[in-house]
């Protein structure tokens, strides 16, 4: 089992997908600590939710300088 820490998905996927339709994607940023929902539809009906929370970007630390050495 790995640790996620801050990171997390909490989906509902209520239906199957049809791999021959077609399917639309809905995306919104919340606000609060990087926070993503999302959706997805087919036929005019709601397939799948998901609220995601990202972990927070690592920084970087090696920069264009050091490469050229």
């Amino acid at each position: 089992m790995n640790d996620l820490g801050d990171r997390s998905m909490d989906s509902d996927f209520v239906r199957y997908a049809e791999m021959d339709a077609p399917c639309l994607l809905v995306t919104e940023r919340l606000t609060g600590p990087d926070r993503v929902w999302g959706s997805a539809h087919q036929h005019d009906r709601e397939i799948f939710t998901s609220l995601v929370t990202l972990a927070e970007a690592p920084t970087a630390t090696t920069t264009p300088s050091d490469l050229a050495a």
